[in-house]
Parts: structure tokens; C-alpha cells; sequence
């Protein structure tokens, strides 16, 4: 190594792995937002009175096309400013946005919140695999890497699984009415706590970063 090179200071295993621990639950809740949809495609058809072309439109353009799309610009910008506060406006983002798509009596809303679903998603990959690659040496990647795509499968696993319970309890309540909104259907009820948290998981990426540039 020449002199003039300085080499590249990693933050301590604790705070790596705290680290990699949070994105992999970032990336299991996304991974929940993203398929509890499919779990409530005969309940929505009938709520709303959607169409089978209409549902693929649902599940398929209105999130892909700008989950695809939006991870470029989303990249760029993580190349520029602080990682770990795109991580918490992406979450935040598809967080009310799924709040929206459970609150949605139109199809044009639900679409516009999976688009939104899709947008806020997009965010986490360039930024959670940028933050990886200043966590770990180049060469102990590879187990950080496996326990974050761990979590993608975990999520899609927990969405089927977990949500098809949630699902049946949100159908034996009934009706509910919800202050400010109105009387509310099973399969309009949102099926996560969004807003609350997404701002613990931004704490705790601030909390973990802490004075590194992440």
C-alpha cells in the first residue's frame, strides 16, 4: 500500500451488526407491505368491485414499474446525502402509504398507494447495501449480504403466514369505527402501525450510525 493511501476505518462489529440487524428488519416489514396485499385480492374485488385485469394492475405496474424506476434517481441521491435518512423517509413513505391502501374506496386510490408503496420501498436497497459496504471489509461481506437477503424471505414467508391470521382476527371484529374516518370494513383496516414504527427504526439507525457517515 502506498503512503499516501490511508486505510479505510470500519465502525466496531457491535454497531456493524446493529446495523445490519435493523436493515434486515426494514427489509422483513417491506417484504410484509409488499405481499399482504395478494392475501385480500377476493375481499378488495368485491369491496371495491374491481376487475381481475384491475387487480394486476394492483399487484403488478402500480408497484413494479416505480419500485424498478425510482431505485436509480433514490441511488444517486444516496451517493450524495446521508444514507441512513433516506432509509427512514423511504420506510415512512411505504408505511403510509400501506395505511393508505387499507384506508383506499377507490380503485385510483388504491392504486396511487401502491404506487407510493413502490416509491417508498425503492428506497431501501441502494442506500441499506451502500451503508453495508462501509460497514464490513470487502472481504466479510458475504454474511452481512446473507442475513439481509435472509430477511427478504422472511418477510414474504411472515406476509402469508402472519397476515392470513391478522386477516381472520380483523374479520371477526366486524365493523369498526375509526375517529375521523368513519365505519371502517375488515379489509380496509390497515394491517401495520406505520407512522410509529418507522420513527423507531429511524432512532435506531441514528442511534447506531452515530458519527459515522451513513
Amino acid at each position: 500500500m502506498k503512503s499516501s493511501e490511508v486505510a479505510p476505518r470500519y465502525p466496531s462489529p457491535g454497531t456493524a451488526w446493529l446495523l445490519v440487524s435493523l436493515l434486515t428488519i426494514a427489509y422483513v416489514v417491506s417484504f410484509v407491505d409488499r405481499y399482504i396485499l395478494s392475501l385480500l385480492v377476493e375481499p378488495i374485488k368485491a369491496d371495491l368491485g374491481l376487475t381481475d385485469f384491475q387487480i394486476g394492475l394492483l399487484l403488478g405496474p402500480a408497484f413494479g414499474i416505480f419500485y424498478a424506476t425510482m431505485g436509480l434517481p433514490i441511488a444517486r441521491v444516496a451517493d450524495l446525502t446521508s444514507r441512513k435518512r433516506i432509509v427512514s423517509l423511504g420506510a415512512a413513505c411505504w408505511s403510509v402509504a400501506t395505511v393508505g391502501c387499507g384506508l383506499a374506496r377507490t380503485f385510483s386510490g388504491l392504486f396511487a398507494a401502491r404506487v407510493m408503496v413502490g416509491v417508498g420501498e425503492s428506497s431501501l436497497s441502494p442506500a441499506a447495501y451502500s451503508m453495508v459496504s462501509d460497514l464490513f471489509p470487502r472481504h466479510r461481506m458475504a454474511k452481512p449480504m446473507g442475513v439481509i437477503a435472509g430477511g427478504i424471505f422472511a418477510g414474504a414467508g411472515l406476509a402469508y403466514m402472519a397476515g392470513g391470521h391478522l386477516i381472520e382476527w380483523a374479520h371477526g371484529l366486524g365493523g369498526i369505527s375509526l375517529p375521523g374516518i368513519g365505519a371502517e370494513l375488515p379489509v380496509q383496516i390497515p394491517t401495520n402501525a406505520g407512522v410509529a414504527r418507522v420513527q423507531g427504526l429511524g432512532a435506531e439507525l441514528s442511534y447506531a450510525a452515530n458519527g459515522n457517515r451513513l
